[in-house]
């Protein structure tokens, strides 16, 4: 085949040292193992400071979905109008943390530390190491 490229198939497994690539749809019917002969998972992989990146085109958000017998669970992404913040979804955002270190529940715009929409509860004691403002009504 052109570009020193040729076609594999195997029932035994496939190791490749020099580099793997698929340009088209892959199958693997069992686990994949990077920098690891025997991945443990689905996905297992093994270095001194593994990262996955998920990198997606302009205006799409990259993220991650998590489902259960092929209905979706949970779903954390970057949304392209909201680009400086990560979101947890489920059914409608439940969680956000922006760059500037604020984190919402029940928002995706949190204004300060932690802005809370909705009821927050605590079963111990909740400590205020400033003012406390509340309204009532």
């Amino acid at each position: 085949m052109a570009n020193n490229c040729v076609k594999i198939t195997s029932t035994a497994g496939i190791s490749a040292a020099g580099g793997l690539s698929a340009g088209k749809t892959s199958y693997f019917a069992d686990k994949v193992g990077i920098g690891t002969n025997y991945p443990s998972s689905s996905l297992h992989i093994c270095a001194t400071d593994p990262r996955v990146r998920v990198d997606a085109t302009t205006g799409n958000h990259p993220g991650y979905e998590l489902l259960e017998s092929g209905s979706r669970c949970w779903v954390m992404y970057n949304d392209p109008d909201n680009s400086d913040a990560l979101t947890f979804k489920s059914d409608v955002d439940r969680f956000v943390i922006q760059d500037s270190g604020n984190v919402g529940i029940g928002t995706t715009s949190p204004g300060s530390k932690l802005t809370v929409q909705g009821i927050l509860s605590t079963s111990d004691t909740a400590c205020v190491g400033g003012f406390l403002y509340a309204t009532c009504g």
